[in-house]
């Protein structure tokens, strides 16, 4: 780092440059970032939020759209398709 701020000028470093001095020492300690990685959790409760049909029971709306959706899945599994 100190030779990067020896040879570029100081308007250079701005939070993308901070960020890659940061990941060697990341991925030694915590290794791949995918074991770390919150997009799938992340992707899921949006998934969720879509589900809201009552806004006055949210988590209601939510539990209702889930098991739902469960109940389709695995009774998908014991059907045939013509059903």
């Amino acid at each position: 780092m100190c030779n990067l701020e020896k040879t570029m000028p100081p308007s250079f470093f701005d939070t993308m440059e901070h960020l890659i001095i940061h990941l060697p020492y990341e991925a030694l300690t915590a290794g791949p970032v995918f074991y770390r990685w919150m997009y799938r959790f992340e992707r899921f409760l949006g998934e969720l939020k879509k589900k809201v049909t009552n806004k006055a029971h949210v988590e209601a709306s939510i539990c209702q759209a889930y098991l739902q959706q469960e109940i389709s899945t695995f009774s998908s599994f014991y059907f045939e398709r013509d059903v």
